[in-house]
């Protein structure tokens, strides 16, 4: 650890001293019993497979119960990521692909697997398009930071992100939700809950419509919305307890969801030419885009279809020396787009090509509305688990447990279909390279060759798909027991065996297998009631893994990327329960990265990638987040991080031809990790007062910021600081509630994120031949939205 990296956690821990010495204040204070009404949420959590009180248990986690994810507004994985220190959220692309980061472990690859696992009732969620999906009838969400590869397996690398949905209850009950606002926002909800057979059988029913036309005008008259969604959902489940040493569940997911096209713009390269004098990349600040002036989809591009079926059975046997668990698991997902293939305001792209007749070499340009096709994705997964459990109230507790899955993904074809006919005077599109072959002069139509599918509809084939099958296996146990009354040990350990076998649409078959063993050593000190210390070191293992190149054809193997975990916690909760902190520190040490390595060939070829496992990585960082009820009706949460990622040795083959990397061949060693922020900040306050015996006024305020994130590897780029404001006031009864929310109060329209990839042209300028011009795409937040609440239970 430097001298700077330590002088860094000394300020943060300082900072946090206040918020401690408060808390030993509250400790000598009288321990008489207080009213519920002045304690802070007592949130309860099965992080570790068993429920706990949130404060008794030695993991960094943040959590949120169904009222504090109704009073927030929480929708979605972005809300989540913005009341969490440590995590942070992208989705470049609608819903394609979703990008949770914890703690700074973000993915070179923003198109391979998540560093992070997102769990619904406890079943790992397949497949970058299903994450991020509808959030209907929950009643928690827990986010674990550090990795939990050993308790969960299956990309829990970094942390693992835990949606709960609500169970039946033994007496009837319901809820409706209707919310109206601006830009077209329409939502309904309504579940129901109840018996079904007395003391043996209970029943959920959920369903949801919520459509949202998005915040920005498409500049193209006709055109389709941008930034807009359609969910529609169905959730149902059943509670049966046959005997009372026995408990059987089964819930059922199901939705249809259309998303519009994403706010996504271009920003031409402009730094770091080539041999042949093409810019490569972008350097500096992303900029602001201009307000409902940037962004334009042509007719035909309809977004994102997903449909999403999740099945899950869970049973619990209570014996008098052990506890058994099983959870089966079962989801089918698919997923298409249909977007704009030029990602410009006029929703078009100029060509260059050859003229007929005349001299050769005479260009002319003209204008090209083209879509981006991608054939459905199709992702099936069947899991099941089981875990023998000892009592939880003997000194010594250890369980037992198997894992098995198997995984189907058929993706099909991507590319590219052009709306615009040719000109009349059209004879190849630029390049056409002439090779002299005395006595005979060879043209090689490279233009026509790369680009002439498009214009014939040939570049989309239904039948291209290709298949990878993967399945594996895994068992894991932990065992914990008190040394002292104050001090406990736990150990966790698991073995995991994947396999992946791959068939390219060529038929080009490749297979691998890889294992790993993944551990968590634990050590807690509960020096009095409300403190907790504890001291983890927890290794992580993400699966190795089948890559494969669409344009190139190429398919390799990785191996599994691996990182220690090393963090000492703090945790207090005052003894009038007025007051919980959570502070920890941590240092990761991640070896293996997967590194695209991305090559551009000589013309007629697309740039490609091959994934190989070529990089190390360190992470110091610290967290602290803590929440106070000043008195019965005013309430105040805080959260703030320290990050720094950065690369140990590290080198991306695709900068060697950047001047500003050739000297050392596209060594980015000390470069921070893309898509992270050193700094994290969020608060919110919530005020209450009555109005009547009945009914109270309700004021809240949620506020987000972050430090600025580098787009690549390379550093030369980034999107600027950003931060939002959330309020939300209306009134409030038992059983009714009338809220008007305002997101985003200030209108942040910064950009969100921005990856670097090519245009799908011949030209940078509309004058001169660059073969798959370099550029950022850029996505953007929608500004300031509006809306009311209405909210009823019964």
């Amino acid at each position: 650890m430097t001298k700077h990296q330590i002088s860094k956690a000394v300020l943060f821990a300082s900072a946090g001293l206040p918020i401690f010495l408060a808390s030993g204040l509250a400790w000598g204070q009288s321990s008489s019993p207080t009213e519920p009404t002045t304690q802070v949420d007592d949130i309860v959590v099965t992080s570790r497979r068993t429920a706990e009180r949130l404060q008794d248990v030695p993991l960094p986690i943040t959590a949120f119960n169904e009222r504090m994810i109704e009073d927030a507004g929480i929708s979605n994985l972005d809300d989540v990521a913005q009341m969490t220190p440590g995590l942070t959220f992208y989705s470049p692309f609608g819903e394609q692909i979703p990008t949770p980061v914890i703690r700074g472990i973000s993915q070179t690859n923003i198109f391979g697997e998540t560093n992070a696992a997102v769990f619904v009732d406890g079943v790992y969620v397949s497949g970058r398009q299903g994450l991020n999906l509808s959030q209907l009838d929950i009643a928690r969400i827990e986010v674990v930071k550090g990795p939990q590869s050993a308790l969960y397996g299956r990309n829990s690398f970094s942390g693992a992100i835990n949606i709960i949905t609500a169970e039946p209850s033994d007496v009837f009950s319901g809820k409706g939700e209707v919310t109206v606002g601006d830009h077209g926002r329409r939502a309904a909800r309504l579940s129901v809950s109840g018996p079904l057979v007395a003391d043996k059988l209970s029943g959920r029913l959920a369903v949801g419509y919520d459509r949202w036309d998005g915040a920005f005008d498409n500049t193209i008259k006709d055109g389709p919305d941008i930034g807009g969604s359609t969910y529609q959902t169905l959730l149902a489940s059943l509670a049966a307890h046959p005997t009372p040493r026995l408990d059987l569940g089964a819930s059922l997911y199901v939705s249809h969801d259309e998303i519009d096209q994403a706010a996504v713009a271009s920003v031409a390269a402009n730094c770091e030419r080539n041999s042949a004098g093409a810019y490569q990349t972008v350097c500096g600040e992303i900029a602001q885009a201009p307000v409902n002036a940037a962004f334009g989809a042509i007719r035909g591009a309809t977004g994102d279809t997903r449909d999403l079926t999740k099945i899950s059975l869970t049973g619990e046997w209570r014996g008098d020396f052990l506890t058994v668990n099983a959870l089966t698991g079962f989801s089918d997902l698919t997923y298409e787009s249909v977007t704009d293939g030029s990602r410009t305001a006029t929703g078009s792209t100029l060509f260059l090509y050859e003229k007929t007749g005349g001299p050769p070499f005479r260009l002319g340009a003209f204008a090209v509305e083209m879509l981006r096709i991608a054939r459905p994705v199709e992702v099936q997964e069947f899991s099941q688990e089981i875990r023998a459990s000892t009592p939880q109230d003997r000194r010594v507790r250890v369980s037992l447990g198997a894992f098995y899955y198997e995984v189907e993904t058929t993706t099909g074809d991507v590319g590219i279909q052009a709306l615009t006919p040719k000109p009349e005077d059209f004879s190849s599109f630029a390049p056409n390279i002439r090779l002299p072959f005395p006595p005979f002069a060879v043209v090689a139509p490279v233009g026509n060759l790369a680009f002439g599918g498009w214009f014939n509809g040939t570049d989309v084939d239904p039948n291209a798909n290709s298949r990878a099958d993967t399945k594996g296996w895994a068992l894991f146990g932990s065992v914990d027991g008190e040394i002292t009354p104050q001090l406990t040990a736990r150990a966790e350990l698991r073995y995991a065996y994947d396999e992946q076998s791959f068939v390219s649409p060529a038929g080009v078959a490749q297979s691998d297998d890889w294992k790993a063993v993944t551990s968590r050593f634990t050590l807690d000190w509960r020096a009095r009631d409300g403190l907790l210390v504890y001291a983890t070191a927890a290794r992580g293992a993400k699966p190795g893994g089948i890559s494969y190149d669409v344009q190139s054809a190429r398919i390799n193997s990785y191996d599994p990327e691996t990182l220690w975990n090393y963090e000492l916690g703090l945790k207090t909760t005052s003894t009038d329960r007025r007051f919980t902190s959570d502070l920890s520190v941590y240092y990761i040490d991640w070896q293996d990265i997967l590194i695209p390595q991305i090559y551009t060939p000589a013309p007629p070829a697309l740039p490609y990638a091959v994934e190989t496992n070529a990089g190390s990585a360190s992470v110091y960082g610290a967290e602290l987040q803590s929440q106070m009820r000043w008195t019965p009706t005013f309430t105040t949460s805080l959260g703030l991080s320290y990050n720094d990622a950065r690369f140990d040795d590290a080198v991306l083959a695709t900068y060697a031809t950047f001047p500003s990397y050739a000297a050392t061949g596209g060594d980015v060693s000390g470069n921070q990790l893309a898509q992270t922020s050193k700094w994290q900040a969020n608060g919110s306050f919530t005020y209450e007062r009555d109005l009547t015996a009945d009914w109270r006024w309700t004021l809240r305020g949620d506020a987000f910021y972050r430090t600025k994130q580098f787009n690549g590897a390379d550093n030369l780029s980034w999107v600027p600081s950003r931060g939002t404001v959330n309020l939300r006031t209306g009134v409030r009864s038992d059983r009714w509630t009338i809220e008007a929310f305002v997101d985003n109060l200030f209108d942040d329209v910064k950009p969100t994120g921005a990856f670097r990839d090519v245009s799908f042209t011949n030209t940078a300028d509309g004058a001169n031949v660059t073969f798959f011009p370099w550029r950022m795409s850029v996505s953007y937040s929608p500004g300031r939205t509006a809306g009311l609440v209405v909210r009823a239970r019964f």
